[in-house]
């Protein structure tokens, strides 16, 4: 979600905002994430059910209602590729896009799909939101550049005026 925060880190932040109480990452539990349905009567995507922990200052059950990130804008944010190598996954990304993007992914937020080389250079990488993601939801490809072959990347293996 923000800058180097993990979502629940996030959540905690944006719920001791809206109550005006401190609310801590270890104060709750997730215990649902799902996205709105009729019955909900609500204009936000998700239904977020946290559970009071018992070392924590709260008690109980409740319900947030929120709306989560769809990961199919993200591609839009990539104004070049980076270089990636074969055959790497997203959970080897997960660095790789927290220093592209700013955002923290985990591997609670991200199904982990395969580079995919298609064929010109280039490399696409799904990210596909986990349903129990508390930040984001829904699909999207990123388009890496593929790693020079060091082989061919030179024009002469000799530098005869030094």
């Amino acid at each position: 979600m923000s800058l180097y925060q993990k979502s629940q880190g996030d959540l905690a932040a944006i719920l001791t905002a809206a109550a005006g109480v401190t609310i801590a990452p270890t104060d709750f539990t997730v215990v649902g994430v799902r996205a709105t349905v009729a019955e909900d009567n609500s204009s936000f995507n998700t239904k977020l059910a946290l559970q009071a922990t018992t070392t924590g200052s709260y008690q109980g059950q409740t319900y947030v209602f929120y709306d989560r990130l769809d990961l199919g804008s993200l591609p839009n944010f990539n104004p070049y590729k980076l270089s990636v190598a074969a055959g790497v996954n997203v959970y080897d990304m997960l660095s790789t896009l927290r220093n592209q993007y700013g955002i923290r992914f985990t591997t609670d937020d991200l199904v982990n799909h395969a580079t995919v080389d298609n064929g010109d250079g280039t490399y696409s990488l799904l990210l596909e939101a986990k349903s129990t993601s508390i930040g984001w939801f829904g699909s999207g490809t990123v388009l890496f550049a593929g790693q020079p072959n060091l082989a061919t990347a030179f024009m002469t293996t000799t530098l005869p005026s030094l």
